[in-house]
């Protein structure tokens, strides 16, 4: 076996493994999101209804809105009311202000959204809190125990721990085992040549069996000591 070029395979795809297997479990997103005053929110211009369109998420996902006002001329700031109160708190999530200008001049927004905690949140606008919608988040599914971790020393251990395993595990036990099978074979041979030359050299030219396994026996004690 070519453990060298076994390496060379082995080691880019662990990698990609444990990257992918991270990343797989979240996602990124993107969704334009228009508002008027007295229509609410849509999922596209003149669609707009009041509750608006419920995004739904899973948690690790990042979403990010592209905000747009299909209105003229009146400033519009989306905000997540995490306590439903419809007025906005400083300490809640909010976009940059948007707005269509007459003239065809829109002012869009972008609002970038990461999912963590599951749940139901409300979002609206600052300017007309009675036009809302909703944001569903779901749990995450479990990550498994190879994902990949932006952590040094995790990335570290699991390395050391896969070469150990490796080395250990597989690349001795095959060592042992090709030496085993050469030694018996070399053991194999020197009895033939003990048995042919030294306990019966004037015997035919293949030895016996009898002398075979006798001169195994002593050579494989003369090893030992």
């Amino acid at each position: 076996m070519n453990w060298r070029l076994l390496r060379r395979i082995l080691i880019p795809v662990l990698i990609m493994l444990l990257i992918f297997a991270g990343k797989a479990l979240a996602a990124d997103y993107t969704l334009d999101l228009y508002t008027h005053a007295e229509k609410g929110w849509g999922d596209s211009a003149e669609a707009e209804t009041n509750p608006g369109p419920t995004i739904h998420l899973v948690g690790g996902d990042t979403i990010t809105l592209i905000l747009t006002a299909t209105d003229d001329n009146l400033y519009h700031r989306m905000f997540i009311d995490l306590n439903n109160n419809s007025v906005l708190n400083s300490w809640e999530v909010y976009s940059e202000l948007f707005i269509n200008l007459t003239g065809d001049v829109n002012i869009k927004a972008s609002f970038e959204l990461e999912a963590s905690d599951a749940g139901t949140y409300i979002y609206r606008d600052s300017y007309f809190p009675e036009n809302w919608g909703m944001i569903v988040v779901t749990a995450a599914p479990g990550k498994p125990w190879f994902a990949f971790r932006v952590d040094p020393f995790y990335i570290f251990g699991l390395g050391m721990t896969v070469i150990m395993v490796g080395y250990f595990g597989v690349y001795l036990p095959f060592k042992a085992y090709k030496y085993a099978k050469l030694r018996h074979k070399m053991t194999d041979i020197d009895a033939r040549a003990w048995a042919k030359v030294i306990l019966n050299p004037d015997g035919p030219i293949r030895p016996m069996q009898i002398d075979i396994d006798n001169a195994r026996r002593k050579l494989l004690k003369k090893k030992r000591q």
